[in-house]
């Protein structure tokens, strides 16, 4: 897994499809506690990774990107 905490999700979900994680393998989850849906990607930044950066992703394991909106702050 690339190190993608404080990236963009355009950049993060380009970097794991260029490593050929399907898309539908690329979860973004809104980690801010508002509960929103992440609808355009380039509204988003990265807070957080799972698997952590440098750590093996299965061909049947999601990419889970902790994101909230740019101008707020991670938790």
């Amino acid at each position: 897994m690339p190190a993608l905490v404080g990236r963009g999700l355009v950049v993060g979900n380009s970097a794991l499809q260029g490593l050929g994680v399907p898309t539908e393998k690329i979860v973004p989850v809104d980690v801010s506690g508002k509960g929103r849906m992440v609808l355009n990607s380039s509204n988003w930044h990265i807070c957080q990774e799972q698997p952590a950066a440098g750590q093996h992703l299965t061909a049947n394991q999601d990419a889970l990107l902790g994101v909230v909106k740019w101008g707020e702050y991670c938790p």
